[in-house]
């Protein structure tokens, strides 16, 4: 297929994770029949990693008005010093956000002294009852061209964590800078693929984000389609660092040469290679546990947990998923049978595997640890911990 970046024909498949349901349908198991196939592939050009055929907004749109995701805000206070003293930006800029995830973004506006702040509320229309939209309709509404609010002649436009939702990466960026004047800034803030592929942790690919960038292959898109990028801010974090791409809505030409991939496609080539063997460790982990008497346990019911449990095909392995969501307590984990139970199951158990940040896992140590049965272990799912499998 083309490529979302560079349009060439050059994207070759990679691994094929099989029929998957959506990570956020959280039902009983007679009633999961929403599956598509869940395919990994790598553009030979200029190196992005993208889904092939991904799942439609349909499928991928919540049952429950509940779902809402949240990202990393540590970094933000810097970010907005960087944004606040950039050339042409004064108190009385426009500075828009496009959905939810930038209402801190503005707090901080105001509280600097900021006046002409404005968040938008774009329609999140329900196709069918039931269906409760985010990020997948945003983006389809924006790339659709359909009106959806934003003033025109934004000065500053912040779209946090909904690039790599797009299921048509230009046709996106064209329509949302149509609102921006032009000179003005563009704010996209994305997850950098690095640090998941260089320790090979396959859940943080999942039919939501559509595309995965680093900083090279991001700096590329944005050249590509004739904006200048001021700069590329990255923001570590253990797991998965934030990348901010500030760009001008400019008419540059755009690039031709294609990005150097070097290091970066070896890191790729690595991450695919060895998706058969990391299964196999978590497999064979679990497999010997089971056939010892002892019973494991996922800690977190979110996408990653999903993901892990369908990806490594642990279903028969997994007694059960812990969560203290009461929304979540008594359904099952997505594609499965295996149960979400509160914490206190953890008197049952063995052998817990941490399918959360690393600050939440030390969380969940000092709060649970006493909860778990006599000479019961703690483990990570990530291969970048330090008590990993």
């Amino acid at each position: 297929m083309n490529c979302k970046s560079c349009n060439l024909n050059t994207v070759e498949s990679k691994i094929k994770f099989g029929l998957q349901p959506p990570s956020n349908r959280y039902e009983s198991p007679a009633v999961q029949n929403d599956v598509h196939p869940l395919e990994l592939g790598i553009c030979t050009s200029c190196g992005l990693m993208q889904l092939i055929d991904p799942m439609p907004v349909d499928m991928v749109r919540s049952r429950y008005e509940w779902i809402r995701y949240n990202e990393p805000e540590f970094h933000l206070d810097d970010l907005l010093e960087q944004l606040s003293a950039l050339p042409d930006i004064t108190s009385g800029s426009n500075i828009t956000g496009l959905t939810y995830k930038d209402e801190s973004t503005l707090a901080r506006f105001a509280k600097k002294g900021f006046t002409n702040l404005n968040y938008t509320q774009m329609p999140v229309y329900q196709n069918n009852p039931g269906h409760f939209a985010g990020l997948e309709t945003i983006q389809q509404i924006v790339t659709e061209g359909n009106d959806f609010g934003l003033d025109k002649g934004i000065d500053l436009l912040m779209v946090r964590h909904v690039l790599e939702h797009a299921h048509d990466l230009k046709t996106f960026l064209v329509n949302i800078a149509k609102n921006v004047k032009k000179g003005g800034y563009l704010v996209f803030e994305i997850p950098d693929s690095k640090k998941f592929l260089k320790h090979r942790n396959y859940c943080f690919i999942w039919e939501e984000h559509i595309v995965y960038f680093t900083d090279v292959t991001l700096r590329y898109f944005f050249e590509r389609n004739g904006f200048e990028v001021v700069n590329i801010f990255r923001y570590e974090a253990p797991l998965e660092d934030s990348l901010v791409a500030l760009v001008r809505n400019t008419t540059q030409e755009p690039a031709t040469v294609l990005p150097v991939r070097g290091k970066e496609l070896v890191v790729m080539d690595s991450f695919v290679k060895d998706f058969p063997t990391v299964k196999k460790i978590h497999c064979e982990f679990l497999e010997k546990a089971k056939n010892d008497g002892k019973r494991a346990a996922v800690f977190g019911a979110g996408h990653l947990a999903a993901k892990y449990i369908n990806f490594f095909e642990l279903q028969d392995l997994v007694y059960c998923v812990i969560d203290d969501s009461k929304d979540k307590e008594g359904l099952s984990m997505p594609g499965t049978s295996v149960p979400i139970k509160n914490s206190a199951t953890l008197a049952e158990i063995d052998i817990c595997l941490l399918a959360l940040n690393p600050e939440s896992q030390q969380k969940v140590l000092s709060l649970k640890r006493d909860l778990i049965k006599a000479g019961g272990k703690f483990y990570s799912i990530f291969d970048n911990n330090l008590n990993s499998i």
